[in-house]
């Protein structure tokens, strides 16, 4: 067993306390930039990209949206912890636009 000396001194460094804590923002970048997002399949008939898919004026047009995957619709959530912050992103899909090339868009 070792016994001190009493006539010594000891050092003993201690961490700075006053460390600046980590941005949030900066955490929820972070986080972002390592979400695997993917946007949702879009789908409209006729497609009207060839004479044969050609659609008529006042004729009906289907939109819709497929997302197979949890990635494309959402939500997709993620956390980080750094310094005794933690930091959740929660990432979906809010609304789809399609914009009709007439200046019109339909929601």
């Amino acid at each position: 067993e070792l016994i001190p000396d009493p006539g010594q001194r000891y050092y003993r460094w201690l961490p700075d306390t006053e460390a600046t804590p980590p941005d949030p923002e900066e955490l929820a970048k972070e986080i972002l930039a390592s979400l695997k997002l993917d946007a949702p399949d879009m789908g409209m008939f006729p497609k009207g990209d060839s004479k044969e898919h050609m659609g008529l004026v006042g004729w009906h047009m289907w939109l819709w949206s497929e997302a197979p995957e949890d990635n494309q619709w959402g939500p997709v959530s993620a956390s980080k912890s750094e310094a005794g912050i933690t930091v959740t992103l929660t990432a979906e899909v809010d609304e789809v636009v399609w914009e009709m090339g007439d200046g019109g868009s339909v929601t």
